[in-house]
C-alpha cells in the first residue's frame, strides 16, 4: 500500500480531475475517479487525516447534479458522498450551511437533489438503497431536515414507496425506517416548535 503522503497526493489530484469533468464527456472516467476516490474513503488508518479540509463534497455536488439522469454515475457519486459523511462527519455542517463555495453552490441544494434522485430513480434497487441512505445521513442535521419537509415532494412518500416497492431488500428497510423514524422525531419537534 502507498505511504500516507502519496495518498494524499492521489486525493488532491482526483479533486482536481472531478472538478474539471465536462458534463456528457469522459463518462468511465468520471466514474473512474469516483471509484478511486471512494476506495480511498476505506484507508484505514488515514482517510478522515485524507479527506479532512478537502472540500471533496463540492465537486462531487455538481456532479451528481450535472448526471442526475446517468444511474452508474448516481450509484457511485452518492456511495461516496455517504462515505464523506461516515469519514468526515463534520461534511453534513458544511452542506448544511454552505459558505464560500461561489459558483459551485449554483447547483441545487443537497435536499433537492437527494429528493430528485429518489424519484428519477424509483425503480432501481441500489440507487434507492444508496439514496435512502444518503437520506438518512442528511437528515440528521437539522437545517437539511427542516428544507426536506418544506419541499414539494413528498419525502414519506419516497421512502414508503421505496420499502413497500422493494419489501425484500434488508438495507432498503433499514435506511428507510431510520429516514422515518428522524422525521418523525425531528418533525415532531418542529411542529410543537411552530405551536
Amino acid at each position: 500500500m502507498a505511504g500516507k503522503e502519496e495518498l494524499e497526493e492521489k486525493l488532491k489530484k482526483l479533486i482536481v480531475r472531478l472538478k474539471n469533468v465536462e458534463e456528457g464527456k469522459q463518462m468511465e472516467n468520471l466514474i473512474q475517479i469516483l471509484e478511486d476516490m471512494l476506495f480511498l474513503t476505506f484507508v484505514d488508518d488515514c482517510a478522515t487525516d485524507m479527506f479532512k479540509d478537502k472540500q471533496a463534497h463540492l465537486p462531487l455536488v455538481v456532479v451528481l447534479e450535472s448526471y442526475i439522469n446517468t444511474a452508474s454515475v448516481q450509484q457511485v457519486g452518492w456511495s461516496l458522498f455517504c462515505r464523506l459523511l461516515e469519514v468526515c462527519p463534520s461534511t453534513l455542517d458544511d452542506i448544511a450551511s454552505p459558505q464560500d463555495v461561489g459558483k459551485e453552490w449554483d447547483v441545487l441544494g443537497i435536499h433537492q437533489q437527494i429528493l430528485k434522485m429518489l424519484v428519477l430513480h424509483n425503480g432501481h434497487v441500489k440507487l434507492m438503497m444508496i439514496g435512502l441512505r444518503a437520506l438518512s445521513h442528511l437528515l440528521q442535521s437539522d437545517a437539511i431536515l427542516l428544507l426536506i419537509l418544506d419541499e414539494e415532494v413528498d419525502v414519506f412518500y419516497l421512502i414508503v414507496d421505496a420499502m413497500t416497492v422493494f419489501i425484500s431488500n434488508e438495507e432498503i428497510q433499514i435506511y428507510g425506517c431510520k429516514s422515518l423514524q428522524l422525521l418523525l422525531e425531528k418533525g415532531k419537534f418542529k411542529n410543537e416548535r411552530n405551536i
